[in-house]
């Protein structure tokens, strides 16, 4: 899995991006952001092989997430705006 992190101060879009052939069925992004409920941010096929969600919090709450189902181990923290700041 990767991860595309933009922010604009106020939000932080977060895209989750898998392979298409890492899992056979659905996948959902699941996390604090929407309360761990698989099915909210369903990633979507794209033409370019794989699939992909985007979505938004606010920019200095940090979050926890995952991809789910059968994707197991892909546990990562959504860092917080002062993180993404350069040094």
């Amino acid at each position: 899995m990767s991860l595309h992190i933009k922010s604009d101060g106020t939000n932080t879009r977060i895209q989750f991006v898998l392979p298409d052939d890492i899992h056979d069925g659905p996948v959902s992004a699941v996390g604090t952001f929407n309360d761990w409920l698989p099915g909210a941010h369903k990633l979507v096929r794209r033409s370019n092989g794989t699939r992909s969600v985007s979505v938004a919090v606010p920019a200095r709450q940090s979050s926890s997430a995952t991809s789910a189902p059968g994707v197991s181990g892909l546990t990562t923290r959504m860092p917080t705006q002062s993180q993404l700041r350069a040094p």
